[in-house]
């Protein structure tokens, strides 16, 4: 499944990429005809705006570089759509309007908005949703062409290549959120303690290096228990909706020998972590983050036989 997801992701990435190509016709006969005829605006300008709020998305949010990037192309692409508007439109005051509201005036309330009014953890949602909301008014601007098409009775004025890669695109974007179960795209994020070697034996059946896979759903970061500000750092880098606390002295026999040591990291370290996301939610503003206490396989039974569910 996570091969399939992932190659459905390219897939999307590369037909995002021929949705921002595929009017290059169409300009191609407005620069040669000097006029946009009976072309919309409309949505080349929704796009346009659409690329803007999906850019500043991926800059907000850790880890969305991909979308920051590939939405930043297509800020390039749009712009230089509208521009030829603003040049060749017999309408061009209409347009000049349009480009002032949407791609200014709207994207400059956001930004003021998100980032004034909101902590960090609940202006990537508002951004999100605004995406969100943005990517239907995208899907649905070409049908103002519609009244030009019934006109004129034919569809030159509505083109072909443009609705269908929409199509294609909102097709392959949604079939992968069906995949992956989470309409907003993100990665996981753990913790793990700094040392000489690099142990994930606990969670190698989950844990897919990002180094060796482009596959890896878990990005693990370094901090440790016995630091509490290498906790509260990572928890407002991270921000994190649940937090497992999967460390132990988990040798029985060890744990009898090295008293101080297991005593500091079960107990010490584990009121640590719960400091560390109490001090992090008052300042942050956030609802609340979920805490799961696994730190010992001990008590909780082999980590890989009998995986356990936090609901059971």
């Amino acid at each position: 499944m996570e091969g399939l997801s992932f190659f459905v992701g390219v897939i999307g990435n590369i037909v995002s990429v021929l949705v921002f190509l595929s009017p290059i016709g169409t300009f191609w006969r407005v620069i040669k005809h000097r006029s946009t005829e009976e072309f919309e605006s409309l949505p080349y300008i929704c796009t346009l705006l659409n690329s803007s709020l999906w850019t500043y998305y991926g800059i907000t949010k850790p880890g969305e570089i991909l979308v920051a990037t590939v939405n930043g192309f297509g800020i390039v692409v749009e712009a230089v759509y509208v521009t030829l508007f603003l040049i060749y439109a017999p309408k061009g005051m209409r347009t000049a309007i349009l480009v002032g509201i949407l791609d200014v005036g709207l994207l400059a309330v956001a930004i003021a908005v998100t980032q004034l009014a909101m902590n960090r953890d609940v202006r990537i949602d508002a951004i999100g949703f605004m995406g969100a909301a943005l990517n239907i008014i995208m899907y649905a601007s070409p049908l103002a062409a519609m009244k030009t098409v019934v006109t004129t009775k034919s569809v030159e004025y509505m083109p072909f290549f443009l609705s269908f890669t929409l199509f294609l695109n909102g097709g392959i974007w949604a079939f992968y959120a069906v995949l992956v179960h989470d309409l907003f795209l993100g990665r996981s994020g753990g913790l793990i303690r700094r040392s000489s070697n690099f142990n994930t034996q606990r969670i190698n059946h989950i844990y897919i290096d990002p180094h060796n896979s482009h596959k890896a759903l878990m990005k693990l970061h370094y901090a440790d228990l016995s630091d509490a500000s290498s906790l509260r750092r990572w928890l407002d880098t991270i921000l994190p909706d649940e937090v497992y606390n999967l460390a132990a002295q988990s040798h029985v026999a060890v744990s009898f020998e090295i008293p101080d040591y297991t005593a500091d990291v079960v107990a010490t370290g584990a009121l640590r972590l719960l400091e560390a996301v109490s001090s992090h939610i008052s300042a942050t503003g956030r609802s609340h983050i979920k805490y799961y206490q696994a730190g010992s396989s001990e008590m909780f039974g082999s980590s890989l036989s009998a995986l356990c569910e936090e609901t059971r």
